[in-house]
C-alpha cells in the first residue's frame, strides 16, 4: 500500500524557473539548519510554505513533490521509538563533551558521519512553547501541549520523493 503525502518547499525567486525544476529539491547548508544539512520540505501545508515565503524580499517559488509515508525509510520524531533513540544519543554525546548541551542537528549529524543514520528523511513537528501550560497530571508532570504549527520533512537520502516529482505550483506566471 502506498500513502501519498504531498511536500512543499519554498525557495527565493531568483528568475530561474527552468533552473528550479531540472535541479531541485535543493538542500539547506545553513549553520542553524536545526534538523541538519538537507532539502527541508512542509508536509501537507501550503499556508505554511507560503508564510514561509513571505521573508524572501524578492519573491519566492514553491515546488511541489510527494513521498510514500507508509515507507518508513525516514526518522520520524513524531514517534516514541525515534524519539527516544535521539534522547539516547543526546546522553551519550553530552556525556562526551563533559555535560555540553547537543542540538537535534549535531545528534543528527554525528549519527550520520558514523554511518549510523539508515533513514533518506527526518519528519518533525513544530510545536509552539506554552510558558503557562494547562496542567493535565501534577503527578505525573503531565501538561497539555499546543497543537503542532506544521509538520516539516528534511530530505537527506536520494529516493524518497516519488516518481522524481518536482515541479513548480507558485507563482502562476512559472506554471506550465
Amino acid at each position: 500500500m502506498m500513502k501519498r503525502v504531498k511536500l512543499y518547499q519554498t525557495l527565493e525567486d531568483r528568475g530561474n524557473p527552468d533552473y528550479i525544476e531540472s535541479r531541485g529539491p535543493f538542500v539547506c547548508k545553513r549553520k542553524d539548519a536545526w534538523l541538519g544539512w538537507g532539502a527541508y520540505f512542509w508536509e501537507n501545508d501550503l499556508p505554511q510554505a507560503t508564510m514561509w515565503g513571505a521573508q524572501y524580499q524578492d519573491g519566492f517559488v514553491i515546488c511541489e513533490s510527494e513521498y510514500d509515508a507508509d515507507n518508513k525509510n525516514y526518522l520520524d520524531l513524531t514517534t516514541w521509538e525515534h524519539y527516544e533513540s535521539m534522547k539516547k544519543c543526546q546522553a551519550m554525546l553530552e556525556k562526551k563533551t563533559n555535560g555540553n548541551k547537543v542540538s537535534l542537528s549535531q545528534i543528527i549529524e554525528f549519527l550520520k558521519n558514523a554511518n549510523k543514520f539508515p533513514y533518506k528523511a527526518i519528519r518533525y513537528v513544530f510545536r509552539k512553547v506554552d510558558t503557562n501550560p494547562i496542567i493535565v497530571s501534577e503527578w505525573y508532570q503531565a501538561v497539555l501541549l499546543p497543537p503542532a504549527e506544521s509538520t516539516q520533512v528534511c530530505v537527506v537520502g536520494d529516493g524518497f520523493l516519488l516518481d522524481d516529482k518536482y515541479k513548480i505550483i507558485y507563482p502562476p506566471d512559472y506554471v506550465l
